[in-house]
């Protein structure tokens, strides 16, 4: 992940978008460490893998907004509004 980036841009960025499962850090350690940064970041979290598999990175858990793919667009914008909101 590019934790330089996102310090380049924070004041800029305004939602953070992750997959549950990534190739260095898994998304929410990716978003524990921005949050680290700036503790009251919004973030959405997405996957198409099995719940048995998400619920083990953590994520409902801690009640992080969860999209589950296949997913239509319009539910994504919809998600999207409600973590700006």
């Amino acid at each position: 992940m590019r934790l330089e980036k996102f310090k380049e841009n924070k004041d800029r960025i305004h939602l953070l978008f992750f997959a549950v499962i990534m190739l260095n850090k898994n998304g929410k350690e990716a978003y524990e460490a921005i949050k680290e940064m700036i503790s009251d970041v919004k973030a959405l979290f997405m996957s198409g893998h099995s719940e048995d598999i998400v619920y083990k990175k953590d994520i409902p858990e801690k009640k992080l907004p969860l999209i589950s793919k296949p997913v239509l667009p319009a539910k994504i914008l919809e998600k999207v509004r409600d973590a700006l909101n």
